[in-house]
């Protein structure tokens, strides 16, 4: 197949993206907080990056569109890797956060017009191994980050992440350059064209059910990130060990998301979006009634329930995508995302700081509920040509 270079060098371009988002998540704030600067502002300085994605991911999915994936991709790695640079130079706070707000925008401009590119590639019968590979770079990224990020600081000191970072950014923008072209159906946009199309796609009984379920999936992963580590805590397990726990499961993902993306090519998108919707919600009732001494079996159902879900329903994003609106189609999708990560804690500690963690596991049931229903009366899976 020769399209499999092409596709191995956009899961690098992918996976490097998040090794460095991963990376800043441990060492952006361990800076700010040796300047003394506020937990606050440090808050700040870290959503800063995911609001510049969120806004940047639907232009540059339309860009994409009218002059071609390749260009995109190609500024957003180039960008990234001279924003990695510029942290070690950074001054002051507000150096900081420019330099996270910049590079949420080329990290948008990577990201979007990558997914367009799988979709374009790869036909219906294939794209669900396809997409679940790409979750997999994802995860594996954000992942690692962290832990190369302090493994390299402190042996080579506190800036050289930065500069492995834009080291492996340069790299993937390389091999991108060598091996990357246009896909061979993908279509040249006007921007009247583009958003057409996805005014189209978006105001469809299906593809807004679709939205919904993946903004109300996205909530609750990021309210799990950020909460299972304080109820692991709460259960007794020593940082070590909920690390080694946290790991565990991702590594489950990692693996998974391929399998469950083939499968989804043979079964059906749905049909594996509900599966997943159904074990998840299913451990967090048992959550929600057996307590945090349940989490050892119902953490490996939660990820067995996000591994079945994710890839089936990213992939359903690229069946159900216009011709000439992909980019920008996935530009929609990536805001999804950003919006659904950025509001799950929100709503997440609040709900457990007002009533306690097992309602929380009760409303990440109830979420999960209403997604299945949705799933099961407005999702369907797309019907037509690849």
């Amino acid at each position: 197949m020769a399209y499999l270079p092409i596709l191995a060098a956009l899961y690098l371009a992918t996976f490097v993206l998040r090794f460095g988002f991963g990376s800043l998540t441990l060492i952006l704030p361990w800076h700010l907080e040796g300047w003394g600067v506020p937990v606050a502002t440090i808050g700040l300085v870290a959503a800063a990056n995911p609001i510049a994605e969120m806004l940047s991911a639907l232009p540059s999915g339309v860009l994409s569109d009218r002059y071609g994936r390749r260009p995109l991709i190609l500024l957003g790695l180039l960008g990234c890797g001279v924003i990695f640079l510029g942290y070690p130079l950074a001054g002051g706070v507000l150096h900081m956060a420019l330099l996270s707000f910049s590079l949420g925008v080329f990290e948008a401009m990577t990201i979007s017009p990558a997914l367009a590119s799988i979709t374009d590639y790869t036909a219906k019968n294939i794209r669900g191994g396809a997409m679940g590979l790409f979750n997999s770079s994802v995860t594996a990224g954000y992942i690692t980050g962290p832990v190369v990020a302090s493994l390299l600081s402190s042996r080579f000191g506190p800036q050289s992440p930065f500069y492995f970072a834009s080291a492996l950014m340069f790299l993937a923008l390389g091999l991108t350059f060598l091996l990357v072209r246009d896909g061979p159906i993908t279509q040249s946009a006007t921007l009247r064209e583009s958003i057409g199309e996805l005014h189209g796609f978006a105001k469809s009984r299906a593809a807004g059910g679709l939205i919904i379920v993946w903004t109300i999936a996205m909530m609750i992963l990021s309210i799990s990130t950020t909460f299972l580590p304080v109820v692991l805590r709460m259960g007794g397990l020593s940082q070590e060990t909920a690390a080694v726990a946290l790991a565990g499961g991702a590594a489950f993902l990692i693996a998974s998301y391929t399998v469950f993306g083939r499968i989804s090519d043979r079964v059906g998108r749905r049909s594996l979006m509900l599966f997943g919707l159904m074990v998840a919600g299913g451990a967090a009732v048992a959550l929600r009634i057996g307590g945090i001494s349940q989490l050892k079996y119902t953490l490996p159902l939660i990820g067995l329930g996000a591994g079945a879900f994710s890839p089936a329903a990213v992939a359903l994003f690229g069946d159900m995508a216009p011709l000439k609106g992909r980019g920008a189609t996935m530009g929609l999708y990536d805001i999804t995302i950003s919006m659904g990560l950025a509001v799950g804690p929100l709503v997440g500690g609040y709900v457990a700081d007002r009533f306690g963690f097992s309602w929380l596991f009760s409303a990440c049931a109830s979420l999960m509920l209403v997604a299945g229903l949705i799933v099961a009366v407005a999702v369907k899976d797309e019907r037509g040509p690849p």
